[in-house]
């Protein structure tokens, strides 16, 4: 049985726009998920017509992964609510398969490789959780936004 909640209990999203399923894992310097490319699972509702998924769906497994890291410890320290966040980059983004296919289990393993106060580097692999065969992998930046910069940012 895992111990952790939702993946929506840690990000501010709600379905249909969350990507994963599952929160396998966080440390202090990472966190592990779970999305599975099935019709009645997150992903679902991004399937193509051909019922494959898109690998523009990979920054986004990336950053909602980070999303979880930062509400799991938002909620450890008695926030109410989950911390905004914004992804401000990919670097090497490589899709070693063409799409994702129907039925394909996607491990997501995100590990935080620099932080410097609000701004953090994580670089992230995704496994097919059947064969452990590396679909895709690369970097994000992102960082944690507090309510007035929130304010000043959609005020522009």
């Amino acid at each position: 049985m895992n111990a952790y909640l939702t993946p929506e209990s840690y990000l501010p999203h709600r379905r249909p726009m969350v990507v994963l399923d599952e929160v396998k894992n966080v440390t202090d310097d990472s966190v592990d998920t779970r999305s599975f490319v099935k019709k009645d699972k997150a992903l679902g509702f991004f399937l193509e017509d051909d019922d494959t998924l898109s690998t523009s769906i990979i920054i986004e497994l990336f950053a909602q992964s980070v999303g979880v890291w930062s509400g799991y410890f938002a909620k450890a320290n008695g926030a109410d609510i989950c911390p905004m966040g914004m992804l401000l980059g990919g670097r090497d983004i490589k899709a070693n398969v063409k799409h994702f296919t129907l039925g394909t289990e996607l491990n997501i393993s995100m590990k935080m490789l620099m932080q410097d106060g609000d701004l953090a580097t994580f670089e992230g692999i995704i496994k097919n959780g059947f064969d452990n065969e590396v679909l895709a992998s690369g970097r994000i930046n992102v960082i944690a936004l507090n309510d007035e910069q929130m304010k000043v940012l959609f005020r522009r």
